[in-house]
């Protein structure tokens, strides 16, 4: 049996090992071609390239393949048609890859797709085509991933997304001229190189993508792949395949790229669609086209079917029969989980190769691939997206969602990264990662089915530069030590300022680090003093967490608060904001009066702990009763992180455990009106508070009875805020549309 040479242009290893494992390759032999760096390091020479790979291909060669856009997605073609290789023709790429010829090609097949138009960016005064409206995307016609996109709300920030786009488009867009060069191009494109700018309308829903292939004319969509982004971030958390959309959906999504690839002549590849879909309207629409190979995907495909969708690839590259087994996997569904820091650090410590494999061994069915390496910058590592940074990427195989959610929790904890964070970048002000990135994708879990706001604008001009310290320890009278994070303007070491505490139970470390990571650099570079802490018994701080709201929990704060008015960068003066139980913390502490509090901001809170809870209403029992117990039970039994408290760490942790009693059982002892709920409810004596308060709920939450219960009692400074959200800041708000909060915030 002879054996036939494929080349893969920009092969990592990983990719490589996923290839050589298949089934039915003993004949195969993979040869990679081109490093990554070659292929996307500044702006690439696309003659040189080409010559380049073809001094490199010794001897016979009998498939050419590539997973990454363009320039790979064009070498491929390229090649082929030197060698006489098999594979789509390179106008069928460019008709996907500049994304203004590929808009012109799907609206001649299919309805599903946005609003667009060229933006003229030789004019003074450039503009959306006319019938474009706020908010849209400003972006490149030919882009590496995401950049130069930008989501933008009006005008000004139209003008700013396009200089941007004029000053860099030139890096991909004058090699794209390579390619247009030696195509025979419609009347439409007529004039249109490589360095077009478009606009096009913001899309609302659920993003998928849609993977498949065609052979010999014949369009087959082998999978649909949900992607569902973290919470509050359009980073992705994961793909999950298969697809929980209904299936009169995915047929619609079936025929819809059936068609559009068709009209584009692609033919013997394999090809990526990302949709979204608006269950509010029905209604698909398609992102873009991607004319590559997903590599990101492979071990979906196998945990499922039972082989990688390489194989598709592959196959189609040397002629064969393309199609992959269905549901003949060991598992019902799989993950590819992002595991991801939301703040730039220094990586001190990886898991070895042999600890990699030891995780892998004691969690069936999951793959690990570490991205960043030991002693590099988070940000320095490669294919970062504009949010946040990519730490590893974890693959799951399980039969429900649960297993899925359980299986990459247990690979991160086992993971252990070791960070240390580093101050923001840029001269003396703090900045955000990146510009915003094209995709505009739906917030949480698909099963939310939300429709999404106007992108949030990143701002990074403030008045202040800031510093921030990650572990402060604030001595109790007791000696309990509690755990705080400080975000504070540079310029307070000489001009003391108001100093802004958060107190919560939800560990500021990780589970609320996100939020966490937005509110306070902005309000620092306002010029106060931002400080969370972690409540006793939680996150990195110590003691036990007995139960919500106690005593011992506001009388913490009140020396927190003296704490933090005796600090030499704190001009003596205190707030208190938060949300949900750092609200209720807040309200219940400025009744309290502790002589430096100023004013309080807060968000989806209660004033009558007994009747306006979750934990009766009208004298009856509520589920959330019991939900509530179980998640802070949950909560209240984690361990601190070691890389901020050292070796104390497992004692802390075992004197949680042992310690910390499931709160229903208090609860359930206290079923009427009592001491137990009035202690702590505001509205017993609303005169308590003395101390302006802004107080926002929302529509669509639990808790928005207390802002206006607020302003009819309180004699006080006082304003509240309503609006179309759930149980989120406002200007996180969903629904939607969320408002400048921080804004607000900073005002009051």
């Amino acid at each position: 049996m002879s054996r036939k040479n494929i080349v893969v242009i920009g092969a990592e290893e990983a990719n490589l090992r996923v290839l050589r494992d298949m089934p039915g390759v003993a004949d195969l032999t993979f040869h990679g071609l081109f490093e990554p760096d070659e292929l996307q390091g500044g702006e690439v020479d696309m003659a040189s390239l080409v010559q380049k790979a073809i001094g490199a291909i010794d001897g016979g060669v009998d498939a050419i393949v590539g997973y990454w856009e363009f320039p790979v997605s064009a070498l491929v073609p390229l090649l082929n048609e030197h060698y006489g290789t098999r594979g789509t023709s390179l106008a069928s790429v460019a008709k996907c890859e500049h994304k203004y010829w590929s808009r012109l090609e799907q609206r001649k097949a299919i309805d599903e797709y946005p609003g667009f138009g060229q933006v003229d960016l030789t004019t003074d005064d450039p503009w959306p085509s006319a019938g474009m409206s706020f908010p849209m995307w400003v972006k490149p016609a030919v882009a590496y991933s995401s950049e130069l996109a930008f989501g933008v709300a009006d005008e000004r920030e139209f003008q700013d997304a396009v200089g941007r786009v004029r000053e860099g488009i030139g890096r991909v867009g004058r090699p794209f001229d390579y390619v247009l060069d030696r195509l025979e191009l419609p009347p439409e494109m007529t004039g249109t190189g490589g360095q077009v700018c478009l606009a096009e309308e913001s899309l609302n829903g659920i993003q998928v993508a849609v993977e498949g292939y065609v052979q010999d004319g014949l369009v087959t969509v082998y999978g649909v792949l949900d992607s569902i982004d973290y919470p509050d971030s359009p980073s992705f958390l994961r793909h999950q395949y298969p697809s929980t959309l209904p299936e009169p959906v995915l047929v619609r999504l079936h025929e819809a790229s059936a068609r559009v690839m068709r009209q584009i002549g692609f033919d013997n590849a394999t090809f990526s669609i990302e949709y979204f879909y608006d269950p509010q309207a029905d209604a698909i629409n398609l992102l873009e086209i991607n004319p590559r190979h997903s590599q990101s995907h492979a071990l979906l495909f196998q945990y499922v079917d039972g082989v990688p969708n390489h194989h598709c690839m592959v196959r189609l590259a040397l002629g064969e029969d393309p199609a992959l087994p269905h549901r003949e996997g060991r598992y019902r569904m799989a993950a590819k989980w992002y595991y991801r820091w939301f703040a730039d650090a220094a990586v001190r410590g990886v898991p070895s190769q042999a600890d990699i494999e030891r995780i892998e061994r004691e969690i069936p069915g999951v793959s690990i691939a570490l991205v960043p390496t030991q002693g590099e910058r988070l940000s320095d590592a490669r294919e970062q997206d504009n949010y946040s940074y990519e730490v590893a990427h974890i693959v799951t195989g399980a039969d429900s969602e649960e297993e899925l959610r359980q299986k990459y929790d247990r690979c991160v904890a086992a993971l252990n990264h070791r960070f240390e964070v580093t101050p923001p970048r840029g001269p003396g002000r703090a900045e955000p990662l990146s510009a915003p990135r094209a995709r505009l994708r739906p917030r949480g879990d698909t099963s939310a089915r939300k429709e999404r706001s106007p992108p949030m604008r990143h701002v990074s001009d403030l008045p202040y530069a800031t510093k921030e310290e990650q572990h402060l320890t604030i001595p109790m009278s007791d000696g309990v030590r509690l755990s705080a994070h400080v975000w504070r303007p540079t310029t307070s070491d000489d001009e003391p300022v108001p100093a802004i505490l958060e107190y919560i139970p939800y560990r500021k470390r990780d589970l609320t680090s996100v939020r966490g990571s937005v509110h306070h650099p902005y309000l620092a570079g306002h010029g106060y003093a931002c400080v969370r802490v972690d409540l006793r018994g939680t996150g990195d701080s110590e003691g036990v967490l007995r139960d919500e709201y106690l005593e011992r929990e506001q009388a913490d704060a009140e020396e927190v608060l003296a704490w933090l008015a005796e600090q030499p960068w704190c001009d003596g003066t205190t707030g208190m904001m938060g949300l949900s139980w750092g609200a209720f913390a807040a309200l219940q502490v400025a009744a309290r009066q502790p002589p430096s509090l100023r004013a309080i901001v807060i968000a989806s809170f209660t004033d009558d702990r007994y009747a306006d809870d979750m934990h009766y209403m009208g004298g009856a029992l509520l589920s959330d009763n019991l939900a509530e117990a179980g998640t802070m039970f949950a909560y209240a039994t984690c361990p601190p992180d070691p890389a901020v408290v050292g070796e104390r760490w497992r004692e802390m942790w075992h004197e949680r455990l042992e310690n910390t009693e499931p709160w229903v059982l208090e609860w359930l002892r206290h079923q009427r009106r009592d001491d137990y709920w009035r202690r702590a409810s505001v509205c017993e004596d609303y005169q308590a508070v003395c101390c302006p308060v802004l107080a926002s709920s929302s529509w669509a939450d639990g808790y928005s009875n207390a802002v206006t219960r607020l302003l009819a009692n309180l004699d006080v400074p006082r304003k509240g805020l309503l609006g179309p959200w759930s149980h989120k800041f406002p200007h996180l708000g969903e629904p939607g549309p969320a408002i400048g909060y921080l804004q607000e915030v900073v005002r009051w």
